[in-house]
């Protein structure tokens, strides 16, 4: 996303997702997977609608898209409306009728097949006037993407944006904006695909990234609908029924009190891992790890209180990571009274009597609370501050729905967000400079 561009309309509607990211996706719902119960299961279905992999899928499709329209009489699609409501906002953010703006998907894996998502948009941007040049028929997938696994090919950013054709690329280098538009946001590599698939082709104007959901187990977005208030869900109003303060801090509640622990996240946080390396990122085991140690973290990881780390990477990621060969010489963490040199903790996980694994990444307080267990037993801090520092709206809710003060690692978040963040995202403390040195 190009500095100094506005996100206040999508900021005030959507959530996002920024960390590793050339372009951020901004998003509203959730996809969740695993057990699911009431406005849970609303949630669910709403996505299915958008997949056309089962007949049940017609069946949520048909649901969403005939809702009743008010006292008027009539029908609404919720989906139509929630494009078109996004749509309307990229419009205010980046200029409307002066800004050259296109709208593309993410084709459907299969190159025989037209997603959901593609028809809606198709369908939307006929009757709008113009307000944005249609991409979708420019821009098709060439080959299947399970085809080309089948043959050899990684699942990776550089094999989805292989499969990718374009029949005329000359129009994008007329273009200002482009709105890429998918169903569900997973790790975000289709959308990374995409925008490097248009920089290529000769794009260079500003990308909008959309995705109606963003998938993750249901005890993860409770942890989001019971504690960020700054999207409502117009269609969904069961939601705001899971909504609860945070609980009570744990330990001291002077604030002038001293740190007795803390819990640090570990991107862009500690390491300056902005714009992920994705020679790196996808080729883990055989590869130096490109990113450096932001400037101060030797002397705020040398603090002589305990400390420990929590991170949403894998804990594959993480021994590779804080291996010896990478950033061991650069991270130091105190003696741990001679327990493990590293107390790193990732996200924790189970799995159900059916085999599902569930992952419980922050915002859900599974992990935290693990990290201060630990504290507490092997460190007299039980009537002490712990604080936990993060670069995310999702580091804030996890710290503070497990009890502790969450401090705010402004240097990792972009520019363009750091006055959203600052007001909306609910840290207790908010750093511009890396160091606890008044505090401790």
């Amino acid at each position: 996303m190009m500095v100094g561009d506005s996100c206040d309309n999508l900021l005030a509607n959507y959530r996002i997702f920024f960390e590793g990211m050339p372009d951020p996706v901004f998003y509203k719902y959730f996809y969740p997977t695993g057990d699911n119960t009431g406005v849970l299961w609303d949630l669910y279905h709403y996505v299915r609608g958008l997949k056309k992999d089962k007949d049940s899928d017609a069946e949520c499709y048909y649901k969403y898209s005939e809702m009743p329209a008010g006292p008027n009489g009539g029908n609404l699609s919720y989906y139509e409306k929630d494009l078109r409501q996004m749509l309307r906002a990229v419009w205010k953010d980046t200029g409307g009728k002066a800004v050259k703006g296109a709208v593309a998907t993410i084709p459907s894996s299969d190159v025989l097949k037209i997603n959901r998502v593609t028809e809606m948009v198709r369908d939307v941007l006929s009757s709008s006037g113009g307000a944005y040049v249609d991409l979708t028929r420019i821009i098709r997938r060439g080959k299947s993407r399970g085809a080309f696994h089948l043959e050899g090919g990684k699942r990776s950013v550089a094999e989805n944006k292989s499969t990718l054709l374009i029949s005329n690329p000359g129009i994008l280098a007329r273009l200002d904006l482009v709105v890429v538009v998918d169903d569900v946001l997973t790790t975000g590599s289709s959308f990374r695909a995409m925008g490097e698939f248009l920089r290529e082709n000769g794009f260079r104007g500003r990308i909008v990234n959309f995705a109606y959901a963003r998938a993750f187990t249901g005890e993860v977005v409770k942890a989001y609908l019971r504690y960020d208030r700054g999207i409502e869900y117009e269609f969904f109003p069961d939601a705001r029924q899971l909504r609860e303060p945070f609980p009570e801090k744990g330990g001291s509640q002077d604030p002038d009190g001293p740190i007795g622990a803390i819990v640090y996240d570990l991107d862009q946080t500690l390491i300056d891992s902005g714009i992920r390396d994705l020679r790196y990122e996808e080729n883990m085991a055989h590869a130096v790890m490109p990113y450096k140690v932001y400037e101060g973290v030797r002397e705020l990881t040398s603090l002589p209180i305990p400390t420990a780390l929590l991170s949403n990477r894998s804990k594959w990621q993480m021994d590779k990571l804080l291996s010896p060969s990478e950033a061991v010489d650069n991270i130091k963490f105190p003696e741990h009274r001679g327990l493990i040199p590293f107390p790193v903790f990732t996200y924790p996980q189970d799995e159900d009597e059916g085999g599902f694994r569930r992952n419980y990444y922050k915002p859900c307080r599974r992990g935290v609370c693990e990290v201060v267990d630990y504290l507490k037993k092997y460190y007299d801090v039980g009537g002490c501050r712990i604080v936990g520092l993060g670069n995310t709206c999702e580091d804030m809710i996890a710290y503070k729905s497990a009890g502790i003060d969450g401090a705010l690692a402004l240097w990792g978040v972009p520019d363009y967000l750091k006055g959203h963040a600052r007001k909306h995202w609910g840290a207790d403390w908010v750093f511009e400079s890396r160091g606890f040195r008044g505090m401790v």
